[in-house]
């Protein structure tokens, strides 16, 4: 059986390192992607969103707090950090720093990352960047 809790930390590590070859080797072909705005399917999508995540300045970055493990899920308390360069979660660009607490929910299968959940508190992600 799978690490699961090893695995997703060994994902975050890939994100944060932008090792992509890595990161792809974590998940399903056929893995999803989902926030409160938008929704990403297979592997290809899901890469592309990431490496849009880690666009020039963006500084994007995930500093895992906390992994609660239990079968084929994994819970991952976070802190996201990175320049608001872009338009985020439906957020214009404000050229500000933030940080911003999330939740990550990721589902396993086989051993990969099948779906991985983010689940922000838009009202806090919205303060993060205009205040």
């Amino acid at each position: 059986m799978t690490d699961n809790k090893k695995v997703a930390e060994e994902f975050w590590d890939a994100l944060n390192t932008r090792t992509w070859d890595k990161l792809a080797s974590l998940i399903t072909p056929d893995h999803q992607h989902d926030n409160d705005v938008d929704f990403y399917y297979g592997r290809e999508a899901s890469i592309e969103l990431y490496k849009a995540m880690s666009a020039e300045g963006l500084e994007f970055y995930q500093k895992i707090d906390r992994v609660t493990a239990e079968g084929d899920v994994v819970v991952c308390e976070a802190t996201w950090s990175g320049n608001h360069i872009m338009e985020i979660l439906g957020v214009p660009a404000t050229g500000k720093s933030f940080e911003c607490p999330v939740v990550y929910v990721m589902e396993f299968e086989q051993g990969l990352i099948k779906r991985l959940r983010s689940v922000f508190r838009d009202q806090r992600f919205q303060n993060a960047v205009t205040e």
